[in-house]
């Protein structure tokens, strides 16, 4: 029992945190406009800052489930527009059921750190920083070695990624025509990673080195 309560521990803690990283990252609105202003966005998109930020903050709204559907409208050249065609608001419904498995992914890992966690320390305080120290360094092997390979060749490590998770090819949008993508280019996703792996690999490091300085002491 104890054993099996450390590899859980080990297991559940690093994913529930890679999963708080993420989202914290992913729904910072403050990153979206940053990039909008170093890509010129409105330019690309002919959508004006206000427009792109409220496009974005309903996207957000859509992937933590608070609306039903991506159907936006904004006005553009004289015009109101649906901002989304039906391809993109397609490849957002299999985005947001990721999302959603996420959130209960997050949801149970936290539940498994808490028992497990509650019931090591009762039991055994020393089994506690084992299994954080454990699954610390094998998450950081693991985040070290999918981070180089996306330094390596991030665009194949972004088509990768992306066939591993999706069952068919809505995620390819067309730059000239699509304004997901022209919101949304390449170098968004490059800096949201950047931030996810530099976000978590400090939550690594800090747990190995302070659960080793603990591990030293006598603590039963």
């Amino acid at each position: 029992m104890k054993n099996l309560t450390k590899i859980s521990l080990a297991i559940a803690l690093p994913i529930f945190i890679l999963l708080m990283v993420f989202q914290l990252v992913v729904f910072d609105l403050g990153y979206f406009e940053k990039k909008f202003v170093e890509n010129d966005t409105p330019s690309v998109t002919g959508l004006d800052m206000e427009q792109l930020m409220r496009v974005s903050d309903q996207t957000l709204d859509y992937l933590k489930d608070k609306r039903d559907d991506l159907i936006i409208y904004e006005a553009l050249n004289g015009e109101t527009i649906q901002v989304f065609k039906d391809r993109e608001i397609e490849h957002m419904v299999d985005v947001k059921d990721l999302f959603m498995i996420g959130y209960t992914i997050r949801n149970i890992t936290g539940i498994i750190t808490l028992i497990s966690g509650a019931y090591l320390w009762i039991k055994h305080k020393r089994s506690v920083l084992q299994s954080i120290r454990a699954g610390a360094l094998l998450f950081f092997v693991a985040i070290f070695s999918i981070g180089f390979f996306a330094f390596l060749d991030f665009n194949k490590a972004f088509t990768v990624f992306h066939e591993l998770l999706f069952t068919n090819d809505l995620w390819l949008l067309n730059p000239e025509t699509d304004i997901m993508i022209q919101m949304l280019p390449l170098d968004f996703f490059m800096g949201i990673g950047l931030k996810i792996a530099v976000i978590y690999l400090i939550y690594l490091v800090l747990s190995v080195a302070i659960t080793s300085i603990f591990l030293r002491k006598k603590i039963s």
